[in-house]
């Protein structure tokens, strides 16, 4: 790195950390770095977002050099992984760059994220594999554990990570290294439709606009007034904020068909590991046969990264839990299905926006395979936990 990148970094680090990214210009980053306009787009073309990303991207490979340096003399991989998570989040909250990049915009880390994502998580599964026994299943649960610890890094959901008996107790049920077998007697493959009626102005325009996304129609607020039969004024005054607000009762309705599913899967099993098995199917099932969310991941996937990370990603969650969780109370108590609803939402997110062969949602019995390899140890504990044990929402 030459010394007037590294000066243009500086600035605007230093910008950043007193105006946030908003207000940050690239001409506000010269003035700072003491240099013109022309040196500055000498050394980075791009311009305001080629710096933000190079900033980004520093400050990410500071913060895990950091975080391994931190847990480099610890063996036992539970407390590798509890002594990393409190560091991280302790690390996180008061950095001076991705606490005002999470807090203020936390789309400006989506780009540098989806880069960086695969490179952490290999480096981190490899470190974690290190702590772990030799066994068939080593670098899978290594990878597992890395999925899982960027995921409560990213969305920690109501977790108190400077408790370290939170944090043990987390990494005890959900992260436990634990391998069961686990007898699963599944809910029966079956199609469900996911088709909605017409009936309200609200259905039509949020359908008109899922069907624009998945064609690659235009989204002009024109098309989807045309697509779904609505005069202009009609659309405007039923949705006032536009098109992000089209786009917000499209995911709502998304998430009533995803929760109608979920209860008929869950309501006919015949055991908790059944129950589990079946929600986490269904869950990837959904996503997969839903044309939407897979137009939305291969086409425009910021738009799903900004509604499952970080505060969104908490109230999505949040939401889903408060209707799911109730469901399996018939085997836990309120508590533990919140916790355990979670701990499925998580796994279904990142192993669906990101796929791994390790766990096909296509298959029944590579989700068996996998909740027997990775959760049903964790499940135990978490059943015998008391019942007062804290709580995720």
């Amino acid at each position: 790195m030459t010394d007037v990148t590294e000066a243009i970094l500086n600035a605007t680090q230093r910008c950043v950390a007193s105006s946030g990214f908003t207000a940050l210009t690239a001409e506000g980053i010269a003035r700072r770095a003491k240099i013109s306009r022309s040196t500055l787009y000498r050394a980075f073309p791009g311009g305001r977002q080629e710096i933000v990303e190079a900033l980004l991207r520093r400050e990410f490979d500071e913060f895990f050099r950091d975080l391994y340096e931190h847990v480099r003399g610890v063996t036992d991989v539970n407390d590798l992984m509890v002594t990393g998570l409190m560091h991280a989040r302790r690390q996180i909250m008061s950095h001076p760059i991705l606490n005002v990049a999470l807090d203020e915009d936390a789309g400006t880390l989506d780009e540098v994220l989806d880069d960086l994502v695969g490179q952490i998580m290999v480096v981190m599964a490899t470190f974690i594999a290190e702590q772990l026994p030799d066994g068939p299943w080593r670098e899978e649960r290594s990878r597992y554990l890395a999925r899982m610890a960027l995921s409560f890094m990213s969305t920690p959901g109501s977790w108190q990570f400077d408790s370290r008996r939170q944090v043990e107790d987390l990494v005890k049920c959900e992260m436990s290294p634990r391998v069961m077998s686990a007898t699963v007697h599944r809910s029966p493959a079956r199609n469900v439709t996911t088709l909605m009626g017409d009936s309200t102005v609200h259905q039509r325009v949020a359908n008109a606009l899922m069907d624009a996304y998945i064609d690659g129609s235009s989204l002009s607020m024109e098309a989807i007034a045309g697509r779904a039969t609505v005069s202009r004024a009609t659309l405007y005054r039923t949705f006032p904020g536009g098109r992000s607000s089209m786009v917000a009762t499209a995911i709502d309705i998304e998430r009533g068909r995803l929760l109608a599913r979920i209860a008929q899967v869950a309501t006919r099993a015949e055991s908790l590991d059944s129950a589990l098995v079946s929600v986490l199917g269904e869950l990837g099932r959904y996503a997969e046969s839903s044309p939407i969310m897979v137009a939305l991941r291969d086409r425009q996937p910021d738009i799903l990264r900004d509604q499952l990370r970080f505060a969104k990603g908490q109230r999505n969650f949040a939401v889903i839990i408060a209707h799911v969780a109730p469901l399996l109370t018939l085997w836990v108590g309120a508590e533990a299905a919140e916790r355990l609803v979670d701990w499925l939402l998580r796994i279904a997110v990142t192993y669906w926006m990101d796929p791994s062969p390790e766990l096909n949602f296509a298959s029944w019995r590579s989700i068996e395979r996998f909740y027997g390899r990775h959760l049903s140890g964790g499940v135990a504990e978490l059943v015998a936990l008391p019942t007062n044990s804290t709580a995720v929402v």
